[in-house]
């Protein structure tokens, strides 16, 4: 089944693909980046706007264009034609359309006002959700260091479990805090998600209290510090120190989409809904009026005239416009789910993992292990020769290629394509390094 979902999701990307390349005339590149870019793009303009959508907001224009055909008939213009071109012929239908159009004017600005506060605020909201993730990021990490640096480095059994079993803790309470922002903490799949990763041992998960799963993680560690300190592997410092982190981690962690504090209020939302709809509504009706004078003036063929056409696209477009903004609330309530538009958890979550598990094995340098010769290997002799032939000016060529802003880059475009897909690269934004190393001697090109 997973096969086939893969072969599915493919051919959906493939599809995208093509109809990109007959659109724009010309062939994608093979960049893994470009690919990447467009497919998030189009799906990301999915979750925006897609066929169901569009047939939600069709309504207001089909709502409009059945008042024109109701009311664009001889009976609703008892004086004839043309219509509404003094004050006194045809009054109901074109004091109507005066009137309708007064309430559009002040709806248009009441609910430009509140809508305009209404989006910053879900915006705000969302990307606070991302800083509090990227927060626990960091704090995940900031554990994961401290516990390397503080527990014994030695190999004997006992301290590599201590080892293993505080950074697994660390990530586990990391991956259960997602899992409660996805509201699937107490899951049966979050269960099996966390077995999969290898987080979960022994009967660990029946003794987490629900809903507050990773907050009994953190409990565990306080406890398991309190342990190694009683038992000497800790000295009081860093016992301390653990422990603040710990406390600091949890306060984190505690819920990262934190609807008490953050979510938008119920009944301000439903007002700025309610008040859309009826500008929206209020907005079909005049158009109707106004188009049905259109209509009667033109005995029936305005649908043959630019102007009517022009209006509809325009005021669908509005429609359209309206209902994305406000839907913005919806799309961007929950940042932590599978979406393209969506935190990448799991590439951000792989590399805590790897982090820990590198750091769990202490395979640290001779610097740190106190091993470290004083002997300079080939390559650290040919770099101080070459720096000392730069500084002695003996190859004013050499020196004058160099700039200290390029020397981390091997390739200066390099940079600026981890950056930008092809067609969004900027033409010689950093200049090519390769270039000015042409005339660096052999033996020091890397």
């Amino acid at each position: 089944m997973k096969s086939i979902q893969i072969i599915g999701k493919e051919k959906d990307e493939a599809k995208i693909l093509t109809a990109f390349q007959k659109k724009k005339g010309k062939e994608i590149g093979s960049d893994a980046r470009d690919i990447q870019f467009y497919v998030n793009n189009q799906k990301a303009l999915g979750l925006v706007l897609n066929r169901k959508k569009i047939l939600g907001y069709a309504m207001y224009p089909a709502l409009a264009i059945a008042i024109q055909f109701a009311i664009g008939q001889k009976y609703a213009f008892p004086d004839g034609r043309p219509a509404c071109t003094t004050p006194d012929d045809n009054v109901e239908v074109c004091g109507l359309r005066d009137l309708l159009q007064e309430g559009v004017s002040t709806l248009r600005v009441l609910v430009a006002f509140i809508l305009g506060g209404f989006v910053v605020r879900v915006v705000s909201v969302w990307q606070t959700r991302r800083t509090a993730y990227l927060s626990l990021c960091g704090g995940a990490r900031e554990m994961i260091i401290r516990v390397a640096g503080m527990l014994p480095s030695t190999s004997d059994p006992e301290s590599i479990n201590n080892r293993e079993t505080m950074i697994r803790w660390i990530i586990l309470g990391f991956e259960l805090s997602v899992l409660k922002a996805r509201d699937s903490i107490d899951s049966h799949e979050g269960r099996m998600y966390l077995k999969y990763l290898g987080l979960l041992k022994g009967n660990e998960w029946e003794k987490m209290v629900d809903g507050d799963r990773h907050t009994t993680v953190w409990s565990w560690m306080m406890a398991k510090t309190t342990k190694l300190n009683k038992d000497g592997v800790l000295t009081d410092i860093y016992a301390q120190s653990l422990c603040d982190s710990i406390a600091d981690i949890r306060g984190r962690a505690n819920d990262l989409m934190s609807r008490l504090n953050r979510d938008q209020p119920v009944p301000y939302s439903s007002t700025v809904g309610t008040l859309i709809n009826l500008q929206l509504i209020i907005t079909s009706v005049w158009k109707g009026v106004v188009w049905s004078v259109w209509s009667f003036n033109k005995e029936g063929n305005s649908w043959g005239k630019p102007m009517q056409v022009i209006d509809l696209v325009i005021f669908f477009i509005n429609v359209i416009a309206l209902g994305i903004l406000y839907d913005l609330s919806q799309i961007l309530y929950n940042p932590f789910g599978p979406r393209v538009i969506d935190l990448p958890h799991k590439a951000v979550g792989g590399g805590i993992r790897k982090f820990g598990k590198e750091l769990t094995s202490c395979d640290f340098p001779s610097t740190v292990t106190g091993d470290a010769h004083e002997t300079l290997s080939i390559s650290d002799k040919h770099e101080l020769e070459y720096l000392d032939e730069l500084i002695e000016g003996e190859d004013e060529e050499i020196k004058s290629s160099l700039h200290f802003d390029q020397i981390p880059f091997s390739n200066g475009e390099n940079y600026v394509s981890s950056l930008y897909p092809s067609f969004l690269r900027p033409k010689n934004l950093v200049p090519s390094i390769s270039k000015k190393f042409s005339t660096v001697p052999k033996k020091f090109r890397t």
